[in-house]
């Protein structure tokens, strides 16, 4: 796959023109996106996404209802073949999460964090 390369939100522009990504790399920008990115806020797949409405709807947050839509999100891409590693931080006092992941891909081995 071959995609346009963002940092920091922005698309990332060398010597006049776009940088474009590939394998690996590509792969890890794309999860990193899905997992910044509201369920239901892009029109083109309203299914794509965390819910995160919902999980930080009630005063509760469950640790297992993350990592379970993390989880869905990650394994739904279909060059993924298996998470290896998955770390999340949540500080319930700031309302902010951290998340690291390491999976196995048809590329290899493949990490990221947001």
């Amino acid at each position: 796959m071959k995609t346009l390369k963002i940092i920091n939100g922005d698309l990332a522009y060398e010597n006049g023109s776009f940088v474009y990504i590939t394998g690996a790399e590509c792969l890890r920008q794309r999860l990193e996106l899905s997992l910044r990115l509201d369920q239901g806020s892009w029109f083109l797949n309203p299914d794509a996404g965390i819910d995160w409405w919902s999980i930080y709807d009630s005063k509760y947050v469950s640790d297992r209802l993350i990592r379970a839509e993390v989880e869905r999100v990650l394994l739904a891409d279909e060059e993924v073949t298996a998470i290896t590693g998955l770390n999340i931080v949540y500080d319930k006092e700031d309302r902010k999460i951290n998340i690291t992941f390491r999976v196995m891909s048809v590329y290899g081995e493949v990490t990221g964090e947001i």
